[in-house]
């Protein structure tokens, strides 16, 4: 798997957090990839982008719901879905310094970075796609 087609098992965490908040069972999907849960759980360890892809499809067509992912990350904030990281997060509690260092943020989530900061101010921060 290439580093442009994996994604950490922390966003799939808060996948699997909100479908089993929904009573939504990813097990067959799961399993269709090879992962176990043991696998898609531990947030240290990436998976492909089209096995979230069809995860997050999967939580659309029986959750009744289209365009899911801001539910489930807004949902994952108060799961701890994303393991230690959300501690920092939540320790530094202002957004500003996350930002000033978004590539190693998004480093956590995915491996190749899809934006960086640009420019910075007392009161703005410029982020750019990388895409």
């Amino acid at each position: 798997m290439s580093q442009f087609d994996s994604v950490s098992c922390r966003i799939i965490r808060s996948c699997i957090d909100y479908a089993n908040s929904k009573n939504i069972d990813l097990e067959e999907t799961i399993s269709r990839y090879n992962y176990s849960y043991e696998l898609v759980e531990d947030s240290y360890n990436w998976v492909s982008i089209s096995f979230l892809n069809e995860i997050i499809s999967r939580i659309e067509k029986i959750g009744g719901k289209h365009n899911i992912a801001f539910e489930i990350g807004s949902d994952s904030t108060s799961r701890n879905s994303w393991g230690d990281i959300e501690n920092v997060i939540k320790a530094i509690g202002n957004p500003k310094p996350i930002l000033m260092h978004v590539e190693k943020f998004t480093a956590y989530f995915l491996k190749t970075p899809i934006i960086k900061m640009e420019d910075s101010d007392a009161n703005s921060i410029t982020i750019r796609s990388v895409l």
